[in-house]
């Protein structure tokens, strides 16, 4: 009787639910594209997450120590990180794989030579052949090469198992060869055919210290200036290759020269070298070794880098960047490559859901306001008709259900409609919004991510993507939890906004209504 009922008073009124529909319909397009806009971004975020490598590393944030400094006009020193504290941080759940390095630098030879070769430079566009920046022979008249010797902790070698490197040939190192420091070292493909070497063969090294007050001149690598030698000989157990990324840049050949000269060690065997510093320089500097000993373990005050960490999943990069706020030292943060691969597209990704947020509150709220006041102006034109029923003896709760089934029925076709042209519009609107912001981007001046050594790109991991491959990402899907989330907010809306009008009819009795009803014509 009450549905059908409710059905005639929605043919007897058209124009009146036709307005209201039309209302309805509008204001839910802008919350559904902004529930569906929201859904994109999380997922577009996703998936980009999904395709870095779970890598992630230590930085210094100077930019907030330099603002904490000037806000209590103080100096904030920063405090090194130590071997206790990186396996504090590898010991994390979210840590597949830890590595750290100690860097030997002072290794040379006159028979070895480096891997070089200018023309990969031709590939780039408009750049000339530039020399081997990291060649003695190239900047100083000797015969001496230098190379360096980069400290490993992991055996497995984490550059191996990030994807830095390929293990072509041989072996990585076993758990007692880098705990006690053993003469055994990896080398690239490219620098053992320089030099016509192999996996198994032997070579030597000079661990040469020079008097560092003649650095980067004509005198600093000659036998006058030397302060201490030793020869080591060191075993080739493992072969590895660098790929170039497809469009490399300058900076990339630079990584990937630097990579493919230089040796991975134990950590052990870089650390057994202090003692040979700590003797030569007691007469140079013997206020600072005096200094040095006085530690029990001279160890952690080495200077370590490569701060490595290679998670379980990608996911887990922003729970681990939480976790290590309670063991790194202040101002250390977890840097990961989402910023440099893609950072302008998170940035324009983020605009868009603000905006989102933004249309989906604005949305609801109007929606609220609109519809209370629609709904009241409805109700109040049918005093007379509410009236005689309740005259007629007709039950209050059931008019109200009467007036429920028309308001859900109306808001019902309007949400739906709304729902499947929010879908059709959602993707090409906000795609073009992010295209925009991607130009307004590429117009200003570039941001620095950070090329040092210390920064992921530095060390050589890159995953670089184009706008139009990130775009790709963004699609709009159908996700049932969006489409429920939306009718529920919406239908919760219509039921909240016809309350007042209801609770009206509650209060008042029938003769107050056709009192008013009368007053009224």
């Amino acid at each position: 009787m009450v549905f059908k009922q409710a059905m005639i008073s929605l043919k007897r009124r058209p124009l009146q639910y036709a307005l209201m529909m039309v209302i309805i319909f509008l204001l839910s397009t802008v919350t559904a594209m902004a529930l569906i806009a929201q859904d994109a971004t999380d997922r577009t975020h996703a998936a980009l997450r999904h395709q870095l490598p779970a890598i992630t590393t230590l930085r210094v944030d100077y930019e907030a120590r330099d603002a904490y400094a000037t806000l209590t006009d103080s100096v904030v020193p920063i405090t090194n990180m130590t071997p206790t504290i990186l396996r504090e941080v590898g010991a994390l759940s979210y840590v597949r794989l830890f590595d750290f390095t100690t860097e030997s630098l002072n290794f040379y030879s006159s028979n070895l030579r480096r891997s070089f070769d200018p023309t990969l430079f031709l590939l780039l566009e408009d750049t000339p052949m530039q020399p081997d920046l990291g060649s003695l022979r190239a900047q100083f008249d000797t015969d001496l090469e230098q190379f360096i010797l980069q400290g490993v902790e992991s055996p497995s070698v984490l550059d191996i198992e990030a994807g830095l490197i390929d293990l072509v040939w041989g072996r990585v190192f076993t758990d007692d060869e880098i705990q006690e420091g053993s003469h055994k070292i990896l080398a690239s493909q490219a620098f053992l055919r320089e030099n016509q070497l192999q996996v198994g063969d032997v070579i030597t090294l000079y661990h040469q210290i020079f008097n560092e007050n003649y650095f980067e001149t004509t005198a600093y690598l000659t036998e006058e200036n030397l302060l201490s030698i030793q020869t080591f000989e060191f075993e080739i157990i493992g072969e590895f290759t660098h790929t170039l990324p497809e469009n490399p840049t300058v900076h990339d050949l630079r990584i990937h020269f630097d990579l493919i000269n230089r040796f991975y060690v134990s950590n052990r065997f870089n650390e057994s070298l202090l003692d040979t510093y700590i003797d030569v320089f007691s007469d140079i500097h013997p206020d600072l070794i005096e200094e040095l000993r006085a530690h029990d373990n001279l160890v952690e005050l080495m200077d370590f880098s490569r701060f490595l960490f290679l998670l379980e999943n990608p996911a887990y990069l922003d729970d681990f960047a939480v976790a290590i706020g309670d063991i790194v030292p202040p101002f250390w943060y977890a840097q990961n490559l989402s910023e440099t691969s893609y950072g302008d597209i998170s940035s324009s990704l983020e605009m868009i859901r603000n905006l989102s947020e933004w249309f989906f509150w604005g949305a609801s709220l109007s929606s609220i306001l609109i519809l209370t006041l629609l709904i009241l102006l409805i109700v109040r034109g049918r005093m007379q008709e509410i009236g005689i029923y309740l005259a007629l003896g007709q039950k209050r709760i059931s008019i109200i259900s009467g007036f429920l089934i028309e308001f859900f029925a109306i808001s019902l076709i309007a949400i739906t409609l709304s729902l499947l042209v929010a879908y059709g519009i959602s993707g090409q609107f906000t795609q073009g919004l992010i295209r925009q912001d991607l130009a307004h981007q590429a117009s200003e001046v570039m941001t620095d991510y950070g090329m040092f050594g210390d920064s992921l790109v530095g060390m050589g991991f890159h995953h670089p993507m184009s706008h139009d491959e990130m775009l790709e990402l963004y699609t709009l899907s159908f996700n049932p939890l969006t489409v429920l989330t939306f009718y529920g907010i919406s239908l919760m809306s219509v039921a909240l906004v016809s309350c007042t009008p209801m609770i009206i009819i509650f209060k008042i009795s029938p003769k107050q209504i056709l009192t008013f009803s009368a007053y009224q014509q």
